[in-house]
Formats: structure tokens, C-alpha cells, sequence
């Protein structure tokens, strides 16, 4: 995880040089179960980009909440076929709309 936060934080301060408008997601997993290893592994890595994202004073996009949230009522396979990729027009949307939704996309805007 330290390699992970060295590298990530280089590429936020040189990203950060040539412009203000980054928004950091959180790794993500489709997997509804809060035991599995992986999740559990996962988890670091998202702990450490928020905590990235409140080091740089950057928007945060949970991720893996948007889609905890959408495995409350529907399989992961509605979403990706391997739990790690979205593989459907509905986790790419999942992803997509959570990122819109916390650079306050207007919506009503044609």
C-alpha cells in the first residue's frame, strides 16, 4: 500500500501542475459479500485514496458505495461479469453517473 500512496501521490502533485480539475474514485469491487479477501484487500486502497483526496483537497468519489448500494437489490453479475470490471451498459452508468453526480453535472441541461 505505501508503493501505491508514493506513486499515486506523484501523479496527483504532477497532474496538479497543469490543472485544478481532478476528482479522485475509489478502487471498487462487485461483490456484495464484506468478508471476502479481496474486498477486504480493496478497502486499503480506498481508504488511501480518500485519504489522497483530503490531503489534496480534491473531490472523492465512493465508488464502492454507489455500488453496495445497487447490490442491495440486484445480482453483481448486473453489473460485471468478473466482480473487478464493469462488463455492462449498467456498471459502466453506475461508475459514470457517480462521477457526474459530484462534479454536479446539470442534469436538465440539453
Amino acid at each position: 500500500i505505501d508503493e501505491f500512496v508514493k506513486i499515486y501521490r506523484k501523479l496527483i502533485q504532477e497532474t496538479l501542475k497543469e490543472t485544478s480539475n481532478v476528482v479522485l474514485l475509489s478502487a471498487f469491487m462487485f461483490e456484495k459479500n464484506s468478508d471476502d479477501d479481496m474486498k477486504k484487500m480493496l478497502h486499503l486502497f480506498q481508504k488511501a485514496t480518500e485519504d489522497l483526496a483530503i490531503e489534496f483537497d480534491l473531490p472523492f468519489v465512493d465508488v464502492q458505495k454507489k455500488v453496495d448500494s445497487f447490490l442491495i437489490h440486484q445480482s453483481n453479475y448486473a453489473l460485471s461479469s468478473d466482480r473487478v470490471h464493469p462488463s455492462t451498459i449498467s456498471g459502466h452508468m453506475l461508475i459514470a453517473k457517480a462521477w457526474l453526480d459530484k462534479v454536479e453535472f446539470q442534469w436538465d441541461r440539453g
